[in-house]
């Protein structure tokens, strides 16, 4: 009997080994990445090593034919690609490879930069749960490193003035926030045994990514996203962290995660001002008027000023809920650019700025209140003194 040759190939892509998954092995992407948007690696392959007379030939063809290299564009075009390196030392099998220079720069100052800012993106009190456990979690999802780096990417591009550096940043970020959300969706979708602990905090930076990223576009090249629209994104991501903390309550209260949650986790409280009373019962008596015209509607903006109460007097947890209690309802009429929607959420943005150590928090509510304010239904009479006190609130030095 002829014994068949052993035909299994070992040149797959990394994320097919992974999931233990037949590889097409299609260059730049298989079509199994392609299909899931993740990112698509394939193992260094091995060379022979070069002897001296083998590079002499190189060297002579070299000056005849001209050089093969790969230019620094095609290479910083690829942020994931991979090289080899013979080490002479480890013998011929013996094969090391690396990210690119200008890819690995990158990513370690933003390793550096998460380190010792963005891990405080949710307060300083909290920063340990990010800066250790996420990093810890890192080194085996690759779903909580693309997190962290994207919203760290996102962070340096905010700081960073308008120029190609900014917008590199973007780009990074927008690439690693597009891995992560992809790998965290297969993640969750796959049942795997992660831990709810690492599916959260992922889901935290996911979050603050998502929300912070359509202000970090720029206008002129028609990329950025109107206010009206940035809210229902927030809505349908904070919605979703919510279930996750539903479905995961009594294992996160229990886990690494746990000092995030109690009355006790919850950095110092807001304090409401004379001003603000003013201003939210300005809302209130605007809104009377839809008792008559439309008494459903009447509800639905009531819901929202008083958990707008809540948010001013409060804390910052219960102001960052505020855009899941008010309901779908409410984000609907903000899209349709109802006059008293958007002057209450004017509110909101004002609150977004006072949640200090929160950057991303208040880089959004700095851009809803430049925007908002200036939106066309809120010009009037009837809203010239919130428009005053919402405006009082902008600092061109964080947008």
């Amino acid at each position: 009997m002829t014994i068949r040759p052993h035909t299994k190939r070992r040149t797959g892509c990394l994320r097919c080994k992974e999931r233990r998954v037949k590889c097409d092995e299609q260059k730049p992407d298989c079509s199994n990445c392609r299909h899931r948007s993740s990112r698509c690696q394939y193992p260094a392959l091995r060379t022979h090593v070069d002897t001296d007379s083998d590079q002499c030939d190189k060297t002579r063809q070299g000056k005849h034919q001209g050089s093969t290299s790969p230019s620094p564009e095609s290479i910083l075009s690829k942020p994931t690609q991979r090289r080899s390196l013979q080490n002479p030392a480890g013998g011929a099998d013996h094969v090391v490879s690396w990210v690119s220079a200008a890819d690995r720069s990158r990513e370690l100052h933003l390793i550096y930069f998460w380190c010792t800012r963005t891990c405080h993106s949710f307060t300083s009190k909290h920063a340990n749960v990010f800066r250790d456990h996420a990093m810890e979690q890192a080194k085996t999802h690759s779903y909580v490193m693309d997190a962290i780096l994207a919203l760290t990417a996102a962070q340096v591009a905010s700081e960073t003035p308008p120029s190609e550096e900014r917008n590199s940043q973007v780009h990074a970020a927008l690439q690693y926030h597009t891995n992560a959300i992809s790998e965290l969706h297969a993640e969750m979708d796959s049942c795997a045994q992660s831990g709810a602990d690492t599916i959260f905090v992922a889901s935290i930076l996911t979050m603050a990514c998502a929300v912070v990223l359509p202000f970090l576009q720029s206008p002129s090249t028609g990329d950025s996203t109107p206010a009206t629209e940035v809210l229902l994104h927030i809505h349908g991501f904070m919605k979703g962290l919510g279930s996750i903390v539903d479905l995961s309550a009594q294992s996160l209260r229990e886990g690494a995660c746990r000092q995030l949650f109690g009355e006790s986790s919850i950095a110092e409280d807001l304090v409401m001002s004379t001003e603000d009373m003013l201003s939210l019962q300005r809302l209130q008596d605007l809104n009377e008027a839809h008792r008559i015209e439309d008494e459903q509607l009447w509800t639905t903006y009531k819901n929202a000023i008083t958990e707008l109460r809540l948010g001013f007097s409060f804390n910052r947890l219960r102001a960052m809920r505020w855009v899941i209690s008010v309901g779908r309802a409410f984000v609907d009429q903000v899209q349709k650019g109802e006059p008293l929607a958007l002057l209450i959420s004017l509110h909101w943005a004002v609150l977004l700025c006072r949640l200090h150590e929160m950057w991303w928090a208040q880089y959004v509510g700095q851009h809803l209140l430049a925007e908002l304010s200036h939106h066309p239904a809120v010009q009037g009479s009837s809203s010239r003194d919130i428009l005053q006190w919402a405006m009082s609130h902008i600092q061109p030095t964080q947008m």
